[in-house]
């Protein structure tokens, strides 16, 4: 069994205390969006695509409670 025990010394830099949201790239940001949806009960909240003018990224934006998510996917290869 692990334990965590010993974690070593503190940063030096102040601490953590919340995060905005979260942002994953993935390969299909409408499909891992609607997954969290239907199996954690997340609720779509916003999107950005080809269709409000984004022609680089495509987002999906699922939230609950103060919890929110970003899939993301990039449109332009390479950059």
């Amino acid at each position: 069994m692990t334990t965590y025990g010993d974690k070593g010394k503190k940063p030096s830099r102040g601490k953590f205390h919340s995060f905005d949201h979260i942002r994953f790239w993935v390969g299909n940001a409408k499909q891992a969006a609607y997954w969290y949806c239907f199996n954690f009960g997340f609720e779509p909240f916003a999107y950005r695509g080809l269709e409000t003018g984004s022609r680089e990224t495509v987002a999906h934006v699922i939230k609950q409670n103060d919890v929110s998510i970003g899939f993301l996917i990039d449109l332009v290869k390479g950059e």
